[in-house]
């Protein structure tokens, strides 16, 4: 199923009781008992548009906070799919993250030169990609020197693996995040 939609049959009841549907003089929850809508069983929340949705075949359709109480359709299924894709790819993660509290908290000057010229996110972006290729090539190397306790002492490793973890993100702070 989509990540956006989850089973919260009593938030979308709650949306759905207080919405008023002016041509059937009745709210939309007793629509949907009288048969207007899709089954309860059909219905989902949407985390992402945080409205009810409800899926009809392969075509999602949405509550509209614009209209209130028109439905709206959102898309396919696959469609849903290649957008939350995008999404999760367009957000930064740890190192990005990083970077930014960094320039917010020590460089505000850098911070809003970049978003003054709309560079701010692709700035720390970039950062968070080095950091991530930066991340895997020191660990690697770090791994090399106590890799042959994997099979024989796997409580020794995992705490070898632990301190090498905090050694590079060590590293990595200073190399790349703090300058």
């Amino acid at each position: 199923m989509i990540k956006d939609l989850v089973k919260d049959d009593e938030k979308v009841i709650r949306v759905l009781k207080g919405c008023w549907n002016e041509a059937s003089r009745q709210d939309m929850y007793d629509d949907l008992l009288a048969g207007m809508y899709p089954p309860l069983s059909d219905w989902w929340w949407n985390t992402y548009e945080k409205a009810p949705c409800y899926i009809q075949g392969n075509e999602v359709y949405c509550f509209s906070y614009a209209i209130v109480g028109e439905m709206f359709l959102l898309g396919t299924l696959e469609e849903l799919e290649e957008e939350i894709k995008t999404r999760e790819e367009e957000k930064l993660t740890y190192w990005g993250l990083e970077r930014i509290h960094f320039l917010n908290q020590h460089r505000y000057g850098e911070a809003f030169k970049l978003l003054k010229e709309g560079d701010l996110w692709t700035s720390c972006k970039r950062v968070e990609r080095e950091a991530l290729k930066r991340e895997s090539e020191l660990l690697a190397i770090r791994e090399q020197h106590f890799a042959h306790l994997k099979d024989s002492d796997y409580e020794a490793y995992s705490n070898e693996l632990e301190m090498a973890k905090h050694e590079v993100n060590r590293q990595i702070h200073e190399e790349l995040i703090y300058v």
